[in-house]
Formats: structure tokens, sequence, C-alpha cells
């Protein structure tokens, strides 16, 4: 069975892989990779980007798919960057892989796939207004729905939200979360798939 780790022990394995193995900007390519490789993709397919890493992940996975042919969007919370997301945002831009920040008028049914890159594991507390109506909008859309490392909105400790993207598959990064097998969180995640990226748990 895959290793289940909590929040914090997820945030620990990352710290120290970072500083003692592999690059950040690197781990983030590979988490892009290993989520382009978890998925049968089929075109158009929408990227819902928030501000920090986990938009980043999806910045490499909009460059994959561009590369293998596929129509893909980059859809923006806001354009606000990590500094790793910014470099493989900007990749993106000299692709030519259109992106719109969203509003009331952005049309989610317009795509075959949806990829949730607003939230990471780090999340907790409510997800502000700005973003919920979009994660409701994203829960009615015809759309299959695939979340990076967690779904947006849940904590991942305990598998709560009141306000969570519901996806037909989580492709979660490293390794499995805790929140990700309880009763709370199995009704969110859809099919669960963890991929290792050589993240390592400290000793």
């Amino acid at each position: 069975m895959d290793k289940v780790v909590s929040v914090a022990q997820m945030r620990e394995a990352d710290g120290y892989t970072i500083e003692n193995f592999i690059d950040s900007r690197d781990l983030m390519y590979r988490a892009g990779e290993a989520v382009f490789r978890s998925v049968n993709w089929v075109s158009p397919v929408g990227i819902v980007c928030g501000t920090g890493n986990n938009a980043g992940d999806g910045y490499v996975l909009a460059s994959l798919l561009r590369a293998m042919g596929m129509e893909v969007t980059l859809l923006l919370i806001e354009k606000k960057f990590s500094e790793d997301g910014k470099f493989y945002y900007d990749a993106c831009k000299m692709a030519g892989i259109e992106d719109l920040v969203i509003d009331r008028s952005t049309r989610f049914d317009e795509y075959a796939i949806l990829v949730d890159c607003i939230y990471g594991t780090g999340f907790h507390g409510s997800v502000p207004e700005n973003v919920a109506w979009i994660i409701e909008k994203i829960n009615q859309s015809s759309a299959a729905r695939v979340s990076v490392d967690i779904n947006s909105g849940m904590n991942g400790d305990t598998g709560e939200g009141d306000c969570c993207v519901e996806s037909d598959l989580t492709v979660s990064i490293g390794f499995t979360k805790q929140g990700q097998l309880t009763e709370a969180g199995r009704k969110k995640i859809g099919k669960l798939k963890t991929v290792d990226i050589g993240i390592i748990l400290k000793k």
C-alpha cells in the first residue's frame, strides 16, 4: 500500500527533498509530467490555476499537452505566480498557449477535461468567495475533472471542506494524503492515483 502522510509530513518531505536531493523547479516539472502520464487526455483541456506551486504543476502539464498537439487553455484565478510557477508560465506563453483570467462569462462546459490546480495541500480554512464560485462552476460543468495532488478546498488531513472541487480522478503527488482516505475525502476525490516523483520522507 502507498505511504499515507499528514499535511505536515508532506511539507517536511518536500522541504527535505528540495534541500538535499532535487531542485524545486525540477520537482515541479516531475509533478506536472506525472499528471500528464496519468490521464487519457481528450481535447480541449482547461487547466484552472491558482497562484501557488500547485498552479506551476499545471503550467508544466499545459506545455506537455501542447507538445503532443492537444488544445489547452490556462484558466487563471489571477495573474499572480510563485517563483517556479512563473518560470513555467513563461514557457507556456513562449509556446503560444492561450490563457485567460476567469470571470463570470467564462464557459467551463467548453472543455472535455478540466484540471484543478487551484490549491495544494497547504490550503486550510475557508475558500474565499472569489474562488468559491469558480469551484461551484467547475463542479457544475459537464467536463471530466482531474485534481492535481489534492482537491482544491479540501483539508488534507481530514478530507473536510465546505467548498471543494469534486473530481473524477485525483493524482496525488508523492504520497497519499490522510484526508483522501477519510469518508469525507473519498466522496470528493473520485478515483485516486498516487504517483512517485522522488520525494523522500525525512527519517
